[in-house]
């Protein structure tokens, strides 16, 4: 498989995982959501008399006076809470192998088109050298250590683009036009 058809098809993956870690923690949301009307449930129908009996106490060293903690094995017996949640270690596995698929896909981006080769832009047909590609650390919807393509207008100006816009917009000049 060429790089570009590679490529393409991890960025297919990339998206297909993106939708999939979206639903997952959607479905957490729900669950937990549930999870927590259930267990106020449970403690309503525990009686407000019988609650000290899942609050322990313990000694305050310093002052010899005594603090209150959630007595959290009677706690979890009362709410049968028995171990992980399992949905989130779904997403945790789903983000682990987006993270892959991203770093896969930059790798590729990098070889394909190495610093310095330069491309023209489809739609106006002006002349850009690609410089390489830089983390953008960013607040903004672009995902926080995004990696990006930099590149160079005949003008001076430096430009940031995905890797996948860049490759969507710009397309490598040939050989001898590579030179002039």
């Amino acid at each position: 498989m060429t790089t570009a058809p590679r490529e393409a098809a991890l960025e297919k993956q990339v998206a297909d995982l993106r939708i999939a870690l979206e639903l997952a923690r959607e479905a957490s949301k729900d669950l937990r959501r549930a999870g927590r009307a259930e267990a106020l449930s449970i403690l309503l129908q525990h009686g407000a008399e019988n609650i000290g009996d899942l609050i322990g106490s313990h000694p305050i060293a310093d002052t010899g006076d005594y603090g209150e903690h959630w007595d959290e094995p009677k706690l979890r017996e009362l709410l049968d809470v028995t171990g992980d949640d399992p949905t989130l270690s779904l997403i945790d596995r789903l983000e682990g192998i987006y993270w892959d698929q991203v770093a896969e896909i930059d790798a590729l981006t990098e070889r394909a088109h190495p610093p310095g080769v330069r491309f023209r832009h489809k739609k106006t047909a002006g002349i850009y050298e690609r410089i390489g590609e830089a983390r953008l650390q960013s607040s903004t919807p672009v995902a926080d250590m995004a990696t990006l393509v930099l590149y160079r207008g005949q003008n001076g100006a430096l430009w940031v683009r995905s890797p996948a816009e860049f490759n969507e917009r710009f397309e490598p000049l040939t050989g001898d036009q590579q030179t002039s």
